[in-house]
Order: structure tokens, then sequence, then C-alpha cells
């Protein structure tokens, strides 16, 4: 018994599935390359524009420092920065919760009584439209520069979007 004789072609497809198996390999190796690259090429091409912009204006360091002296302090500190990361971090996590529970709090209210969502409502919106660059210096003021503003000013952000959406759902 012999076995068929086939041609090398036939075996490897149609010329459809060998399109298709190039391109899923050609997506596959390429697919997150093409994704990141017009990013990072937008990053360099930004902090290139800054770097240059630092040294032909002569712009003293502490207004804005150049992109280059940013990255020399991260690598010379970094544990500096991550600290200070942790610090941000924990303002904005306690002010979420802070404003997510008066929010829901406020909500939940506001959906048992229509009397009390129209008394409420309009002092929602009024936190709402303050912009907090006007607000922020006041806090600092009356609440010292420790966590207290940052929790204050983070509540004051997310109060109204999850107040509106908990009482719409």
């Amino acid at each position: 018994m012999s076995l068929p004789v086939t041609d090398r072609r036939e075996s490897a497809g149609s010329p459809v599935e060998r399109r298709t198996m190039t391109k899923r390999w050609w997506t596959w190796f390429y697919g997150p390359a093409l994704l990141i690259l017009p990013a990072l090429t937008g990053l360099a091409v930004a902090l290139s524009a800054w770097e240059v912009w630092i040294q032909v204006a002569e712009i003293e360091e502490y207004l804005v420092p150049a992109p280059s002296a940013v990255a020399e302090r991260l690598y010379a500190e970094p544990w500096l920065f991550i600290g200070e990361g942790l610090k941000t971090l924990e303002g904005a996590m306690l002010g979420f919760a802070v404003g997510a529970s008066v929010a829901i709090g406020l909500a939940t209210i506001m959906a048992q009584s229509r009397l009390l969502e129209r008394a409420l409502f309009p002092l929602a919106i009024l936190i709402k439209v303050t912009p907090i660059v006007a607000v922020a210096p006041l806090l600092t003021i009356w609440l010292g520069f420790g966590l207290m503003p940052k929790v204050v000013i983070a509540a004051l952000i997310v109060f109204f979007p999850i107040m509106v959406n908990a009482l719409v759902g």
C-alpha cells in the first residue's frame, strides 16, 4: 500500500489560512509594541521639548526642574519618593472613603424623601461648582498642613459624582 503523494503547497493550507496564520503570528509578536510605541514616542517628544525649553529659556531649577534633574533625584533618593507617594495615597484613600460614605448616606436619605432631595440637592450642586483651587488654600489655613486638608479636598472631589450615581442607581 502506498501513500498518496501530496503537493507541498496543499499541506500548508489555502492562501487565506496562510495569511491568517501569518497575521496571528505578526499580531502576537508585534501587537504589544504597536500599542505601546506611539505612547512612548509621544512621551519622549514631550520630555525632550521640556528639557530643551528649560535649557533655552534658562529657567531656574526651583521653578520648573528639567526632566533630567527629576530623573537624577528619583535615582538618588527613590525611598523619599515612595514614602511621599504613600502619604499621598493615604490622603486620597481616606478622602475617597469619607466622601463616598457621606455621599451614599445623603443619597439614601434623599431617595427616601422628595422634600429632603429638593432641600439637599442644590447644596450638593453648590459643592460641585465651587472650584477646589479656591477652597484648598482656605482648608489649609483652617486645618493646617497635615493630612486633614488633603482628606477633605479628596472627599469634596469624589462627593458629587458618587452621590448622583447612588441617587440615580
